[in-house]
């Protein structure tokens, strides 16, 4: 039983969203699981960082994506990871990974536009 109740506490605040102070830029908010459907439908909204894994069913869309990020179409201001998608990713700032999906965009890249598969270091 307190196996149990550990696990489950473990569990809640591992998808619990955290709001962290940063003296330069004020407080970033944080979570570690992003599940959108189509943004504004989305479990946090767009201006919060997501440090893990977002899954998008249609269409999701955050600041900064730290991580994993999956889905029909994929949307991050700043990427540093792995996106995939069946239709396309965008990245409009810095990218710092690889980009999987039919259409591959990073706007700040000496290569921009590649299809089915894009990256930058």
């Amino acid at each position: 039983m307190k196996t149990l109740l550990t696990l489950l506490s473990g569990s809640v605040l591992m998808f619990t969203a955290i709001d962290v102070s940063c003296a330069e830029e004020g407080p970033t908010k944080v979570t570690p699981l992003q599940l959108a459907i189509w943004n504004p439908v989305q479990l946090v909204p767009e201006d919060w960082d997501v440090y893990g894994l977002r899954l998008s069913l249609l269409h999701g869309k955050n600041d900064h994506v730290y991580g994993l990020d999956a889905g029909f179409e994929n949307f991050a201001t700043e990427m540093n990871g792995i996106q995939v998608a069946l239709a396309g990713n965008v990245a409009i700032g810095r990218m710092t990974g690889i980009q999987l999906g039919l259409v591959n965009i990073i706007k700040e890249s000496p290569v921009p536009f590649l299809p089915i598969i894009n990256a930058q270091f």
